[in-house]
């Protein structure tokens, strides 16, 4: 059987954002996990990227925001560090922060759809409805020529106010078990603007939950 050591950093992370945080909702007990991580390696870009979507997903988005500046000081050939600086600048509403910082991350990052996705959620934040809907007419084409997860195509539609095609995004995410719907489906902010909707029980539903 794998055994792993329930006090190596990186498994405390993987508890705190996959367990604690993604599927129970115990934030703040992700957040002291991760940062307990963090104390043991310091110096660990992941651990602060960490720190900072564990943050995100507790709605406490300026904090999120100096944890991800410290893992793109610490790891700044990381996609996931300057996707978790991008979304907390989308999800406090910075966005000419954010498009200021996102061409030359997309361009470094080949247009990755997690830091599309980000843009998309702090044009809606700001009410850039134009920005919003750019971003989700580029995936959606992109999902018409290559693998686009669903659930991220999902959250730029809800974000572009299509919310019926967004799910459609989303039970066929279910259809195809698409690995990180069950890691965002309950608390990412990315797709809160569907949450209140009737059709999203549906959704929880036939994940079986």
């Amino acid at each position: 059987a794998l055994a792993l050591d329930p006090l190596n950093p990186d498994t405390r992370i993987l508890r705190a954002l996959f367990d604690l945080s993604y599927i129970r909702g115990d934030h703040d007990a992700a957040i002291r996990e991760v940062g307990a991580a963090i104390e043991q390696d310091p110096e660990s870009g992941y651990a602060f990227t960490s720190h900072s979507i564990a943050l995100s997903f507790a709605g406490r988005f300026e904090a999120a925001l100096v944890s991800a500046r410290r893992a793109v000081e610490l790891d700044p050939d990381s996609l996931y560090s300057h996707w978790s600086l991008l979304l907390a600048l989308a999800l406090l509403g910075r966005i000419d922060e954010v498009l200021a910082a996102a061409p030359g991350i997309l361009g470094r990052f080949g247009r990755h759809p997690w830091l599309l996705t980000a843009v998309s959620i702090g044009a809606a934040t700001s009410g850039r409805t134009d920005t919003a809907e750019a971003v989700y007419a580029e995936l959606r084409g992109r999902a018409a020529l290559e693998p686009v997860q669903l659930t991220m195509l999902a959250a730029a539609a809800a974000n572009a106010r299509h919310q019926d095609e967004a799910f459609a995004c989303l039970h066929q995410a279910v259809k195809q078990r698409e690995a990180l719907l069950p890691a965002v489906v309950l608390g990412w902010p990315g797709l809160a603007p569907l949450r209140s909707a009737a059709e999203f029980r549906s959704v929880i539903a036939a994940m079986g939950w």
